[in-house]
């Protein structure tokens, strides 16, 4: 009887180390410094659309759009944070993606009453556009305004009733792209140079640059990403996988945000869970903000779980203790 009491609490003491020294790695790389930026990451590293004039033929100028990136199948859309501040929240709990950047080469402008027009021609059902931010042209010398910090997030390419045709001014900009769903997605536009009737809208095509065609495409992120405890699905185990652990612990039903139903086991929420996020912190692709530190009150909770539970499972029992669900 004393071995077996002394073989368990061995065994519970060596859980509790081992989640502990996971703990103390886990605690330091949140509080060490990392790069951020204003506002929401992109979903990944910009992929600009250059737009140019190519060789003259009979005295016009074909418009040429081309990828400074071959995307090749796609570019993989990312989840966005639960309860992401206005103007972001239509991010939340979506796949979205603004990789996709238009960017003016070259020295050319519309006449005068003239403007530049990208018009939606097709497009995936369920995907929908907002205007995204602007920064300063490569030909007006100068540096990059803050991308992040002029979206307007106004829906444009049909979206909500707008407009097919959006007014490009040849600034940078990356336009917001959600979804329900995180794909497959595609978007053809037309380029395209015309007259600005008096409502805005574009009126007879120039007779000076003919217009161009392009499509953007988006990869199905939920069939591409395999990264254990990823809960939130946004390719980087980190707090917001740790949160949806702890603030869940000992439930049986997902909460929202758990997007990687598949990891899973649809038992409880405790330690299989936990030890996926502690065992593979960090893996992934850090995204350009910063992560958070954790609350004291989420500390708290760490320990209390870490202590008292060791590997154990238990069926249809949760205490609550200031916060801490157990």
């Amino acid at each position: 009887m004393h071995t077996l009491v002394f073989s368990y609490r061995f065994s519970m003491t060596a859980q509790f180390f081992r989640n502990a020294v996971m703990l103390f790695f886990v605690v330091a790389t949140v509080i060490a410094p990392s790069a951020s930026v204003a506002g929401v990451a992109l979903g990944g590293l910009m992929n600009h659309v250059s737009v140019n004039v190519g060789a003259p033929v009979s005295g016009q100028f074909p418009l040429v759009a081309a990828f400074d990136d071959d995307p090749g199948n796609g570019i993989e859309m990312v989840w966005g944070e639960a309860n992401l501040a206005s103007p972001y929240d239509l991010l939340s709990d979506h796949a979205y993606n603004a990789q996709y950047g238009w960017l003016r080469q070259g020295i050319w402008s519309p006449g005068a009453g003239q403007g530049a027009f990208i018009e939606l021609v097709d497009q995936s059902e369920g995907l929908r556009a907002y205007e995204g931010g602007y920064s300063v042209d490569v030909t007006g010398g100068g540096l990059s305004d803050d991308l992040n910090g002029t979206h307007t997030f106004s829906p444009i390419f049909g979206t909500e009733g707008s407009s097919s045709w959006w007014r490009w001014d040849g600034r940078m900009a990356h336009n917001w792209y959600v979804s329900d769903q995180a794909g497959p997605h595609f978007a053809t536009y037309d380029v395209f140079v015309a007259d600005v009737l008096p409502d805005g809208s574009p009126g007879a095509l120039s007779n000076l640059l003919l217009p161009t065609q392009i499509t953007f495409t988006w990869v199905d992120s939920l069939t591409s990403l395999a990264l254990p405890g990823d809960y939130d699905r946004n390719n980087f185990v980190s707090q917001s996988d740790l949160d949806l652990v702890l603030l869940n612990w000992g439930s049986s039903v997902l909460p929202s945000g758990w997007l990687a139903v598949e990891q899973f086991d649809g038992v409880l929420i405790s330690q299989n869970e936990l030890d996926a996020v502690l065992l593979n912190w960090g893996s992934g692709e850090q995204p350009v903000f910063a992560a958070a530190v954790p609350e004291p009150g989420v500390l708290a909770c760490m320990l209390f779980s870490l202590g008292l539970f060791g590997s154990r499972r238990s069926k249809g029992h949760t205490t609550r203790t200031k916060g801490c669900i157990s």
